[in-house]
């Protein structure tokens, strides 16, 4: 304490031990996609309804060096993601041998503003698709509403 007062105190030099660097290893986007669909296949196994229903939309978009978009349809989808995405991001790097692996998410309004939920919502997207489907509507008398 007296060295401070005196302002004679030199402050200790710390000498790190030397950084290991993580591996950056390139790859092939089809390894990619194998230890993907491997990642994405252990979090299925766990039986989580919701998480499946996620898991089985998202593709992965290639937007740099080791960095991948993956685009949900609203903030819900992004947090469970985001839970999930240190088990995805681990198994990934690990089996890749790169640690520079990671993922942006983005919110697409788009994706969620375009799902039927009702019953007639439903068929009048089946009826887009399939417009004949009106016309046997009709024929049998069938009411798409209940």
């Amino acid at each position: 304490m007296e060295e401070v007062r005196s302002g004679s105190y030199v402050q200790p030099v710390v000498v790190k031990e030397e950084e290991k660097e993580l591996p950056k290893d390139a790859y092939q986007e089809s390894d990619f996609k194998i230890y993907w669909n491997e990642s994405i296949q252990k979090l299925k196994d766990r039986n989580l309804i919701s998480l499946n229903s996620l898991l089985e939309h998202l593709d992965p978009k290639p937007i740099g060096d080791f960095q991948y978009e993956i685009s949900v349809s609203n903030k819900i989808q992004s947090d469970l993601f985001l839970t999930e995405k240190g088990a995805i991001n681990q198994h990934l790097r690990a089996s890749l041998n790169n640690h520079l692996i990671d993922f942006k998410i983005t919110i697409n309004q788009d994706l969620s503003a375009n799902k039927p939920y009702t019953t007639s919502e439903k068929f009048k997207a089946m009826a887009e698709k399939k417009p004949i489907l009106l016309s046997l509507k009709d024929k049998l008398g069938l009411d798409s509403e209940y």
